[in-house]
């Protein structure tokens, strides 16, 4: 009887981790599907947007925070997402201020 009892248990463990095992499978799945999909969604950043950009960001040096709607336009003109635009201009915000911080340090030790 002892023995049945431990076969049982087993079976409804195995039962039990089975759907488990289904369940998270499904899951995987499904979180790998939105990948796909947000994937689709993003548009590379090809020499053409590059410049673009950059074009705009020298045009606006004084300021070079577009606003909301600027953002919009970009996203628009480039098929970026706004995520993306944000995330160009911070990189190249950054990239422009440690340049200058190394340009001035070179100009001083000439």
């Amino acid at each position: 009887m002892h023995f049945n009892m431990k076969k049982a248990k087993f079976r409804r463990m195995s039962i039990i981790s089975n759907s488990f095992d289904v369940r998270t499978s499904q899951r995987v799945k499904n979180k790998n599907h939105l990948d796909e999909d947000r994937k689709k969604d993003k548009q590379l950043l090809t020499p053409n947007i590059k410049r673009f950009l950059k074009t705009w960001l020298l045009d606006h040096k004084d300021y070079p925070y577009p606003d909301h709607y600027e953002k919009i336009m970009l996203a628009q003109e480039t098929g970026l997402t706004i995520m993306q635009i944000c995330n160009w201009f911070a990189n190249w915000r950054r990239k422009l201020k440690l340049y200058s911080k190394d340009f001035k340090r070179r100009s001083y030790k000439g």
